[in-house]
């Protein structure tokens, strides 16, 4: 429960806001390439979805219960 205090507080810094835009920047950015990749469709999408599977564990660990 502290670390997920912890997380939940540095999530609403300054620092913590430009971590959570990298993170949904990359998620989108996978989502792209994904999209437009003409080889290895599977890999990339899969790729895709543990980026954004891995973003969404962090934000779920910093959630309240």
């Amino acid at each position: 429960m502290s670390d997920a205090n912890a997380l939940r507080n540095f999530l609403v810094t300054t620092e913590g806001k430009r971590f959570r835009m990298v993170l949904l920047n990359m998620v989108l950015r996978q989502n792209a390439q994904a999209l437009s990749s003409k080889k290895g469709l599977e890999f990339n999408a899969g790729f895709a979805n543990g980026v954004r599977t891995t973003v969404h564990t962090v934000e779920a660990l910093a959630a309240k219960l």
